[in-house]
């Protein structure tokens, strides 16, 4: 991972998972995050946002189980384009307002 941070990499994490990027310093102090409510102390130099995705240029989080639909389409979005993320949304019927929002990454 610290190859893949370093390089500018996308880094994805859900759920608690997310720790490791604060653990070894994988996003700078003061970036976007989130995680699971019950590791949410171990973020203190970052910016913790209760938002079921969090995008922060390469670094993307998610709370946990509950928004892996979200997190998964957000990651289509930005490693396919919008219409494949629509695409995957509707052929798995997904309802509308649990689809991410569209994104602009740097």
């Amino acid at each position: 991972m610290q190859i893949q941070s370093q390089r500018g990499g996308i880094i994805a994490a859900i759920c608690a998972a997310p720790t490791i990027i604060a653990q070894f310093n994988l996003a700078k102090r003061g970036s976007r995050i989130t995680s699971h409510q019950s590791v949410e102390s171990q973020f203190g130099k970052f910016t913790y946002l209760h938002e079921n995705v969090v995008v922060d240029k390469n670094i993307i989080t998610s709370r946990g189980a509950g928004t892996a639909f979200e997190f998964a389409l957000t990651l289509v979005e930005i490693l396919v384009n919008n219409s494949m993320k629509n695409k995957i949304a509707d052929d798995i019927m997904l309802p509308p307002k649990i689809t991410s929002p569209s994104i602009e990454v740097e």
